[in-house]
Parts: structure tokens; C-alpha cells; sequence
């Protein structure tokens, strides 16, 4: 809880099945202006304590630049966690053929499909804190159709 008065709010949605889509999805979001993303047992998000920004970041769709750029951070965050894992010396031995395939086998359509249906898997939202200032979830809800 802030000692500010501000709520904490997260705002969540069905995850894609694939990891790869999910991974880059949660970049663009990012990328997008989502003060912060999230993934957790199966659900993708946002969360801060704009409400308004969170709903725009969410309701962005991501462009092929976008994408490309996700791709990149994906790419990026996983060459950082090898060489700051334990198994470095394993991580070393995946080439940079390897990461690139695995980013560059998720399509524009791909992530399209992936953004287009957790939109539409009903949105979860979460908050803590000074609860007069969080729109209820049904407002919020109606904001992704």
C-alpha cells in the first residue's frame, strides 16, 4: 500500500499459448508506454497507477515496427539472462542462430492473432491501495469492448 494514497492496479488478460508470442507480445506493450508489463500463470498485463495510460498502452496495437522492436528486447533479455545465469558456460554454447530463430519464427500475424485474442479474453484486474481513485472493473472492461 502507498503511503501516498495512490492505488496499485494491474490489468491482466489471457495469455497466448506460445511463450515466443507472449514474450514479444509483452515487449510491445511495453514499447507501447506501459509503465510496466507482466507474465504469471497463464495472464499477460500491465500495471502502475494510471489507469487511462494503462488502457491506451493496452489499446495500441502493435505496427510492425513495434514488433521488430520487441523482437529485438526479446532477443536482448534473453542473451543478458545467459550470461548472468549459473549456467553460463551452457548459454555460451547456444549460438546466436538459435535465439534468432526462436524470435524470428513469431510472425506479425502471429502476435496480431495473439494481441486480437487477449482482448478478447475478458480482462482480470487487480488493485491495492487507495481504492477511491480506481474506476470500477466494468468501466474498465468496456474500454476493450
Amino acid at each position: 500500500v502507498d503511503s501516498m494514497g495512490v492505488a496499485h492496479v494491474a490489468l491482466a488478460f489471457k495469455a497466448p499459448a506460445s511463450a515466443a508470442v507472449s514474450n514479444v507480445l509483452m515487449e510491445c506493450l511495453s514499447l507501447n508506454g506501459a509503465s510496466g508489463t507482466f507474465s504469471s500463470g497463464g495472464l499477460i498485463g500491465v500495471y502502475g497507477s494510471d489507469v487511462d495510460a494503462m488502457c491506451e498502452a493496452l489499446l495500441q496495437k502493435p505496427t510492425a515496427d513495434t514488433i521488430t522492436r520487441a523482437k529485438g528486447l526479446v532477443k536482448a533479455k534473453s542473451i543478458l539472462t545467459a550470461e548472468t545465469s549459473s549456467s553460463y558456460d551452457l548459454a555460451m554454447a547456444l549460438t546466436s542462430q538459435v535465439l534468432d530463430g526462436s524470435s524470428n519464427e513469431v510472425s506479425n500475424a502471429d502476435v496480431a492473432d495473439g494481441y486480437n485474442a487477449m482482448l478478447k479474453s475478458g480482462l482480470t484486474m487487480a488493485s491495492v491501495g487507495n481504492l477511491n481513485s480506481v474506476p470500477y472493473h466494468g468501466t474498465v472492461a468496456s474500454r476493450f469492448g
